[in-house]
């Protein structure tokens, strides 16, 4: 992160987004491996995340997305500038409508296995064990015991760098065995919101 840029700073004091300074990535990672990171943004929501991913990129203020870190190795001698962390966007609901749930990137997969449960709807039970996070769960199509993120996935929102919100189907994600559209074309969105559908059941 450039330090002169004078404009970001003038924004980070002025946002009421949480963030912490000179981060020690070992205390914080889930792996306690890595070296320093200058800035850790914290959104709490969806609309947070969005000011956040707007205003670094009309900075130029290099940053990375992280989630829960349980997928990620921090290098000990890299000292990372500025991540944004997703951890605190968990948003849960059931669509009553659609009979779809919507679940933000942050949710933990163990949360949103059990919200389905609480629901009745089957399809996700093999996520329980997954230590990660939605966002990243699509991300790598994540899966276990012969559910994949896929199964019930029926689209995602994205952010753009401007700031803008695009929806993609599933079927557009390319989604194979730990794959993914975000994964293999490297692209500059940010997986946000995702919308799920499964079977009722007992």
């Amino acid at each position: 992160m450039n330090k002169t840029n004078k404009k970001f700073s003038l924004w980070l004091s002025k946002t009421d987004i949480k963030y912490d300074s000179s981060i020690n990535l070992s205390e914080y990672s889930y792996f306690k491996s890595g070296g320093l990171a200058e800035l850790i943004l914290f959104p709490t929501n969806h609309e947070e995340l969005v000011e956040c991913i707007k205003n670094l990129n009309e900075f130029e203020v290099l940053f990375r997305v992280i989630g829960e870190t349980t997928n990620l190795i921090f290098l000990d001698d890299v000292n990372y500038s500025c991540l944004i962390s997703t951890s605190k966007i968990t948003y849960l609901h059931f669509d009553e409508k659609t009979e779809e749930i919507v679940s933000d990137c942050g949710t933990k997969l163990p949360a949103l296995s059990r919200f389905a449960l609480s629901h009745l709807i089957t399809g996700m039970e093999g996520l329980e064990g997954i230590p990660g996070s939605v966002g990243a769960a699509v991300f790598m199509n994540a899966g276990a015991y012969g559910d994949e993120i896929k199964n019930t996935l029926v689209s995602v929102d994205v952010i753009l760098k401007d700031g803008a919100i695009k929806n993609y189907k599933s079927h557009e994600l390319e989604l194979s065995h730990r794959n993914s559209i975000f994964r293999t074309k490297k692209r500059d969105e940010i997986i946000s919101r995702c919308y799920f559908k499964g079977n009722k059941g007992d």
